[in-house]
């Protein structure tokens, strides 16, 4: 079975407690990853975070098709394994195999991350042309719901990469240190270079201007996220429609109302943002409590 499980400390201060880890990888029983790692290495590949909830792994369909949409962008396969990573039926066997496993292990609730990166290579940038692809599925504990946010915006600025943009790739430093430097209890608000509002630490933004709704498009920088993408296709019920609409730093202050969500957590409402030394409150109307409930409809 190419299933393990471990039990170490959370790392959060509480001995007692224990994190629970189960993962998969390449389908077969193998407990180390290759050392010649290129996700390890250069960061060549991409993930997906994937809510399991009584069993089943909601908006699937969404995480694949963006899943292979990135896969075939960065060429992240030989050309044989490019046919089976670009098929849909490949991942949900993968996917249909895991969630067994997990059922058998007692595990019905949880998140699902899936890493995918390029094969063995030479030493070097150059992927070679038959490095094939590797693929790891882990689950973890469950995560709670979205709650009211403060935000805060960050000091580190999102480059600008259309080649990259809408992509979850594993080259997530600039995340990482948005994280490391912002103030305790506040959520990092991430601007581009161009002071682009792009999205927070990882969730979309959305932001209401009198009565429509819009998002800041990702042509540049930040993560198409699954839940913007069902909002912006309208098949999220009850939801008034979702358009892509450029948001300058300077004028995010003169929206009337702002959520962050992604499909892991749902929706939740911006209370404020602090930006230096100013803080700005911005008023809860309850659509927070609507888009949570479509998000929990839809999943």
């Amino acid at each position: 079975m190419a299933l393990w499980y471990l039990s170490a400390c959370d790392g959060d201060g509480d001995a007692g407690m224990k994190v629970q880890r189960l993962w998969r990888l390449n389908g077969t029983p193998q407990a180390a990853l290759p050392v010649d790692n290129r996700g390890l290495a250069y960061g060549d590949g991409l993930f997906e975070t994937l809510r399991l909830a009584s069993g089943r792994c909601a908006w699937w369909p969404w995480h694949s098709e963006r899943l292979r949409a990135s896969l075939a962008r960065l060429g992240l396969a030989s050309p044989e394994g490019r046919v089976a990573c670009l098929t849909p039926t490949f991942w949900e066997a993968e996917l249909t195999a895991f969630l067994a496993q997990l059922a058998a292990a007692g595990v019905s609730e949880g998140v699902i991350k899936l890493i995918v990166w390029r094969g063995f290579g030479a030493p070097g940038y150059r992927p070679t042309a038959d490095g094939g692809f590797d693929h790891l599925w882990q689950w973890y504990p469950p995560v709670q719901p979205l709650a009211p946010s403060c935000l805060e915006v960050s000091v580190v600025r999102l480059a600008h990469q259309p080649l990259l943009a809408g992509m979850k790739h594993l080259n997530k430093l600039e995340y990482v240190l948005a994280a490391a430097k912002a103030s305790a209890g506040l959520m990092p608000l991430l601007c581009d270079s161009e002071n682009q509002v792009i999205e927070s630490l990882s969730h979309n933004v959305f932001y209401r201007v009198h009565d429509r709704w819009y998002t800041p498009p990702l042509t540049g920088a930040g993560v198409a996220g699954v839940l913007r993408a069902r909002w912006l296709e309208s098949s999220l019920s009850g939801l008034p429609p979702l358009a892509e609409r450029a948001l300058p730093l300077e004028q995010l202050w003169q929206c009337d109302e702002l959520l962050i969500g992604n499909s892991l957590r749902g929706f939740g409402a911006v209370s404020g943002i602090r930006s230096g030394e100013r803080f700005s409150p911005f008023a809860e109307t309850g659509f927070s409590a609507l888009a949570q409930a479509a998000w929990c409809a839809a999943s």
